[in-house]
């Protein structure tokens, strides 16, 4: 018969008084004391801003683009090259 292998060792449970390590609430870092800290953009006594008080505003809706520009008159190209071609034609 073969060998069973071992049995796994339980992990113990964490203790009642505080929570387990991955439900502890996450803490932000200490401040250290050689550092200045960044002063507050919010004055003091103003009331907190929240989400559902700032205002979304948006672009206004592009500028619609400009008709283009109409075809040049050929009219003149066209007596043009008949009068060179007439011109040649006396040489």
């Amino acid at each position: 018969m073969p060998d069973a292998p071992p049995p796994v060792a339980a992990v113990p449970p964490a203790p009642a008084d505080r929570p387990p390590p991955a439900l502890a609430p996450v803490q932000p870092p200490l401040p250290h004391p050689h550092v200045v800290q960044p002063v507050s953009p919010q004055p003091a006594g103003e009331p907190t801003i929240t989400i559902g008080q700032i205002e979304i505003v948006m672009a206004p809706p592009p500028r619609p683009a400009p008709t283009p520009a109409p075809p040049p008159d050929r009219g003149f190209a066209r007596y043009a090259a008949m009068r060179s071609a007439r011109d040649r034609a006396r040489w």
